[in-house]
């Protein structure tokens, strides 16, 4: 802090307040409850395990739209952006998908870019031949899925590249069942998806993502395999995501969360959480203590870049137990967790005095700032 001659000028009160944070904690959104116009509600989702159907308000949108505002700087959209969605939408087969997608381009990617929260596309390719829609038509037709696929790619890339800023180019890569591997004969086929894509979207960052890694473990040798195996054909992904869909059976150990993240380190440097969610069922503490131990390993390592959770209203959630904020909007014991994490412990806010030099100095997260400076009756922000 100087005069107007350059002195240095000792004990002003100097307050660092931080206003956002760089660190990209993201969530999956559902486009509507973003974009959706009164109209448009209500909305209704099937729980994953509650027959009823939900209806969610204008208020609840209102309120949607305010958490993702105050928590996150990065989304995926869940379901808008998936090949069988797009392509229905395109064709004209579904009046509600033309309507979310309509919704999807003229509002709710304008009101993201405003507020400068990052998009991620979920997703091109699935790695598990027989599960999404459209894809298992293909099972045991390798040249017709390949010019399905293309085809998709020459559409979708193009039409999303002034939004999208990271694609999930292959999820699911090792899959289940009739993988991309089994129909293509061999691993050759990811090496030339994540080719096309950059042909087509260079500027994009093309990732792959796994589930089975962080809880379970059993795909992890495979996704190892094929990164390497990616790398060394010129096509290493530019980040490696893990799902981590944990349950109350599926608790891994933060020690042993480190280790995956060391392990996976030393082949692909830029790590991300994809898809975080805590299942325990009804022990809301359960899913609070370990939502935070992943949060903190997660956060603490130095190659995990982003963290992402998979939705966080129990009205807009693949599983409603896995929320943060209940129906109602009251937090849940994993939501406090997450806010206190956050917004107060991984914050910087605090007031110092300057030196007789004029100088005053603090450790803080990366992020924007709002420096405040006071000093014989003047004030300058």
């Amino acid at each position: 802090v100087v005069d107007g001659t350059g002195s240095g000028i000792a004990d002003a009160r100097v307050h660092v307040s931080m206003k956002r944070h760089a660190f990209p904690f993201g969530t999956a959104i559902q486009s509507m409850m973003v974009g959706g116009e009164p109209a448009d509600f209500p909305r209704y989702r099937y729980g994953r395990k509650t027959p009823r159907r939900t209806a969610c308000t204008v208020q609840d949108a209102d309120n949607y739209r305010d958490v993702i505002e105050r928590y996150f700087r990065q989304v995926t959209f869940e379901s808008a952006l998936r090949p069988h969605v797009w392509q229905l939408a395109a064709r004209g087969d579904s009046a509600d998908l033309q309507r979310q997608q309509q919704v999807l381009i003229d509002r709710t990617v304008p009101w993201l870019q405003q507020r400068d929260i990052s998009i991620r596309g979920h997703y091109i390719g699935w790695g598990a031949m027989g599960h999404p829609p459209m894809q298992r038509d293909f099972v045991g037709d390798a040249a017709g899925h390949r010019r399905w696929l293309w085809r998709h790619m020459r559409d979708i890339l193009p039409a999303t590249e002034g939004f999208v800023t990271q694609w999930d180019t292959i999820n699911h890569i090792v899959g289940w069942g009739d993988t991309y591997e089994d129909q293509y004969g061999g691993p050759e086929i990811h090496a030339e998806i994540m080719r096309e894509a950059r042909r087509l979207a260079p500027a994009i960052e093309h990732a792959i993502n796994e589930g089975q890694i962080l809880p379970g473990g059993g795909r992890r040798d495979a996704y190892e395999r094929l990164i390497r195996f990616l790398n060394a054909e010129g096509q290493a992904p530019d980040v490696v995501g893990f799902m981590g869909h944990f349950t109350d059976s599926s608790l891994t150990s933060p020690t042993d969360l480190l280790a995956i993240y060391d392990r996976f380190a030393k082949v692909a440097p830029r790590l991300q959480l994809t898809e975080l969610d805590v299942d325990a069922g009804d022990d809301e503490l359960l899913q609070a203590d370990y939502l935070r131990d992943v949060l903190i390993a997660s956060f603490s390592h130095p190659h995990i870049e982003a963290i992402v959770m998979w939705g966080f209203w129990e009205q807009q959630h693949w599983k409603p137990d896995a929320a943060l904020w209940r129906a109602d909007w009251s937090l849940k014991p994993a939501g406090k967790a997450f806010v206190e994490l956050v917004t107060k412990q991984w914050w910087t806010d605090q007031t110092l005095h300057t030196n007789g030099d004029g100088l005053s100095e603090l450790r803080g997260f990366f992020g924007t700032y709002e420096v405040t400076v006071e000093h014989a009756g003047a004030k300058v922000r």
